[in-house]
C-alpha cells in the first residue's frame, strides 16, 4: 500500500449523512490564494514555480498545520494514484496533468491543499449533505493559519486576486454533487436545471458528456467570487437549492402515487442485477445504484443504508476498487476490474 493510499483512506466523506443527505450528496469548499509579488503560475518561469513552492511548504511546516498534512507531488504519483485521488474528489482532471502541482491531503480530515495549480494556494474540503457553512469554516481555519506566515495578494478595492476573473473577490469556490432521479424520470430535469442556471448557478453533468450525466448526478456550482460577504453567500446559495431539493422530493412523492408498481419493479430488478452479477463496468454499476438510492429514500429498500449504498457509487470505481482491502492482490485489468467490482458490489450489498 503507497502513503497516498494510506493518507486517503479516510478520505471518505461519502459515508458522511448531513443536511438534505437524500439529495445532496456532498458540499464542496474552495478558498483560491495566491503569494504577493509572484505572477501567476501560468505566467511564471520554473523557476520562479519551484521558488513558490518552496515558500509556501516553508511556512507550512513553520505553523501548526505541519504535521496535519502530507504532500505529494504530481510528477511523482503514478497514473493510478492520480486517478485515485480524482475519483475521491480531491483533485479535478486538470490538475492531475499539472506536473508542477503539489497537493497536500489532510491525515484525519476532509482538506486538502493543491498548490501551483491555476493560482498558488487552493485549500479545499468536501462534507456529507448541505453543509456548507461548516465546509467554510474548516477552510478559514486553515487559511486564517496561513495568512499569518505568507502575503496574500489581496486589493482593498478587488479583494483576493485570482489568475481567473471569477475567482477574483473572496476567493471562493462552492459546489454540491445533487442526486435528482425523479427529475430525470419525469423528463423535466433540464427544464429544472435551466431556472438554476438563469438564477447565476453553474450546473455540470458528472463524468458525463453534454448534456448527459451519470447515475442522475450534478454538479452545481457558483459562477462569481466577487462583490459579496462569504456567509451571506452561502446562505444565499443554501437558499437557491431550497427550491430543486422540495421538487425532487414533490416528485419523488408524485412518482410513489402514480408509478408505484413500476418503481419497486425497476429497483427490485436493479437489486437483483448487482446480488447475482459477475462482472459490472462501472457505469453500469453506478447507474444501477442510482435506481437503489432511490429506492432507499423513498422507503422501498430498507436492509441498506443510505450511507452504503451511497459509497459504494465512488467506492467501485476503478482506481477505489484496486486499493479495497479485500482487492489489493488482484491484478489490475479492465476485466478484472469489472469482476472485483461486481464482487465488492455482491459483498457490501
Amino acid at each position: 500500500m503507497s502513503n497516498l493510499t494510506k493518507t486517503i483512506e479516510h478520505f471518505n466523506w461519502f459515508y458522511q449523512q448531513g443536511p438534505e443527505s437524500d439529495i445532496i450528496l456532498s458540499s464542496q469548499i474552495g478558498l483560491v490564494r495566491n503569494i504577493q509579488g509572484y505572477p501567476f503560475p501560468h505566467q511564471m518561469s520554473d523557476e520562479q514555480k519551484n521558488a513558490a513552492l518552496e515558500l509556501i511548504i516553508s511556512m507550512i511546516k513553520k505553523s501548526d498545520l505541519a504535521s496535519q498534512f502530507d504532500f505529494y507531488a504530481m510528477n511523482e504519483l503514478t497514473t493510478e494514484e492520480k486517478d485515485l485521488i480524482v475519483e475521491r474528489n480531491i483533485a479535478s482532471d486538470a490538475l492531475i496533468q499539472n506536473l508542477y502541482s503539489v497537493i497536500g491531503i489532510h491525515k484525519s480530515k476532509n482538506l486538502s491543499l493543491t498548490l501551483m495549480d491555476q493560482d498558488h494556494l487552493k485549500i479545499s474540503t468536501i462534507k456529507g449533505g448541505l453543509s456548507l457553512i461548516d465546509a467554510y469554516a474548516d477552510c478559514l481555519y486553515i487559511d486564517k493559519s496561513l495568512e499569518k506566515l505568507i502575503q496574500y495578494a489581496v486589493s482593498l478595492k478587488w479583494g483576493y486576486q485570482s489568475s481567473s476573473l471569477k475567482d477574483a473577490g473572496s476567493g471562493l469556490q462552492v459546489s454540491v454533487l445533487v442526486h435528482l432521479p425523479a427529475l430525470e424520470i419525469s423528463s423535466i430535469i433540464q427544464d429544472t436545471l435551466k431556472i438554476i442556471m438563469d438564477k447565476g448557478l453553474l450546473v455540470k453533468c458528472y463524468r458525463g458528456q453534454g448534456n448527459s450525466t451519470l447515475a442522475s448526478l450534478y454538479q452545481i456550482s457558483n459562477k462569481w467570487s466577487i462583490g459579496f460577504n462569504e456567509n451571506s453567500f452561502l446562505d444565499g446559495f443554501r437558499e437557491l437549492l431550497i427550491p430543486l431539493i422540495s421538487l425532487e422530493r414533490k416528485i419523488r412523492n408524485a412518482l410513489i402515487e402514480k408509478k408505484e408498481s413500476e418503481l419497486r419493479q425497476k429497483i427490485e430488478r436493479s437489486r437483483e442485477i448487482l446480488k447475482y452479477s459477475s462482472s459490472l463496468s462501472s457505469q453500469e454499476a453506478m447507474e444501477l445504484l442510482s435506481i437503489i438510492r432511490l429506492g432507499v429514500n423513498m422507503g422501498f429498500v430498507e436492509d441498506h443504508s443510505l450511507g452504503q449504498v451511497t459509497s459504494l457509487l465512488f467506492l467501485s470505481q476503478k482506481n477505489q476498487i484496486r486499493n479495497y482491502p479485500s482487492q489489493k492482490d488482484n491484478q489490475s485489468t479492465k476485466i478484472n476490474n469489472d469482476l472485483m467490482r461486481a464482487k465488492l458490489i455482491r459483498d457490501i450489498l
